[in-house]
């Protein structure tokens, strides 16, 4: 019985390669068709909203409702829980956005309308803009449970997930990243490792202000980081060769 191994080595031998000219040629011509079409962003994300798998939404409203069972409940629905959770959360949203080098789709996604950059970017933006919004909803649900502030909450959520998303792009610029996404996972693991050694150790509390300053700080540094990746990702011509 043939092994797969086998049949997929014959399959590409049979196949064979189409010449850089010809490839070159062929993505050029897509190109200057498809340029002739302007697609806003709005189009982008609303072409992309229906590509993302359903289970990233259900990971990133399951974190964020922990809070609605109550610690009465489940002793593990307390603001630490999801904090802990976060990072998981971001890694998850940077793997669904690349998604198509994960497959090896990136040569395909370079001669669409979108291309692998407005497919990125798209995606990046709508995960994004909803995982960002999940967590004051998380915030306030938490609020109700304990004498916290909303803000306290927002920040301590938010530092966890801004310090995993920045990790993750930097990796991801990287060979060994754009060789191996589901890396995402690996960096999440150590920022949860990490906070949970902080808060088992740690023997001062920094302050809610010093805090916020430098949720606000990560919080630009993961916009930086997304752009400088978008740029990474793909330019929209030639990628073929």
């Amino acid at each position: 019985m043939m092994k797969d191994k086998d049949l997929k080595i014959i399959l590409t031998e049979y196949a064979g390669k189409p010449g850089h000219l010809k490839k070159d040629t062929f993505i050029r011509s897509v190109t200057k068709d498809a340029g002739k079409e302007h697609v806003s962003t709005f189009k982008m994300i609303a072409v992309q909203a229906g590509y993302i798998r359903v289970y990233v939404w259900l990971i990133s409203i399951a974190v964020a409702c922990l809070p609605l069972f109550g610690a009465d409940m489940f002793r593990f629905a307390t603001l630490d829980a999801v904090a802990d959770l976060m990072p998981f959360v971001a890694g998850v949203g940077i793997i669904e956005a690349m998604r198509a080098r994960m497959y090896d789709m990136t040569e395909l996604e370079s001669v669409t309308l979108l291309s692998g950059k407005g497919v990125f970017y798209a995606r990046m933006i709508l995960i994004g803009v909803v995982q960002f919004a999940l967590i004051p909803v998380s915030a306030v649900l938490m609020a109700f449970a304990d004498t916290g502030s909303v803000i306290d909450h927002c920040v301590k959520l938010v530092l966890p997930y801004c310090i995993t998303a920045i990790i993750c792009l930097i990796v991801e610029r990287t060979r060994f990243g754009r060789e191996n996404v589901l890396v995402c996972l690996a960096v999440a693991g150590a920022v949860f490792a990490i906070r949970q050694s902080l808060v088992s150790f740690a023997r001062y509390d920094p302050g809610s202000l010093t805090l916020t300053i430098a949720a606000a700080v990560l919080i630009i540094v993961q916009i930086f980081e997304f752009y400088k990746t978008v740029r990474t990702v793909g330019t929209g011509e030639v990628e073929w060769n």
